[in-house]
């Protein structure tokens, strides 16, 4: 690849390539149990009749969206992460951190990125039979993602997929 004939490659699972900090990505809604991080307030009622976010910081410095999608083609966490990843370096994101965490019930792999402009970005999946829980944060800088990502990772440790 040259930089100057460089182009988005986008993934060709659908539910990825939808993935964007500038919307709701993942359109069906999920049936969980979390605690909101503290200090967030809830827009579960927003958020049910179709709203954007699920839980914000004030000012809306952090927000968290939820989704399930399906696991088609039936695959495991190491086959999604490795596509999120994928799919994150052909957007030329810039890769902040990759974790694992232990919900409540459920395990998540954890991808962060600087995407372009201020924006960071947050996503986090985790598997179970034919259903993929999409979790997503979106942050408004640097200093938003590093106040407020372990309030994320805190808060997958609290849900339970239902």
């Amino acid at each position: 690849r040259t930089d100057s004939t460089y182009g988005y490659i986008s993934s060709p699972f659908r539910w990825i390539s939808a993935l964007t900090p500038k919307s709701r990505s993942i359109k069906k809604e999920a049936s969980f149990e979390a605690v909101p991080p503290q200090g967030y307030f809830s827009l579960e009622k927003d958020f049910s009749d179709k709203g954007q976010v699920l839980y914000t910081s004030p000012g809306r410095k952090a927000m968290i969206r939820i989704g399930v999608t399906d696991n088609y083609p039936k695959m495991g966490l190491p086959f999604w992460s490795a596509a999120l990843d994928d799919d994150a370096a052909n957007r030329l994101y810039k890769a902040a951190s990759s974790s694992s965490v232990n919900g409540s019930g459920c395990a998540f792999a954890v991808r962060s990125f600087r995407t372009s402009g201020e924006t960071w970005y947050a996503v986090a999946v985790a598997v179970r039979d034919d259903k993929v829980l999409v979790v997503e944060d979106v942050f408004d800088g640097e200093k938003n993602y590093a106040e407020h990502y372990p309030l994320f990772e805190s808060f997958l440790k609290t849900l339970r997929w239902k």
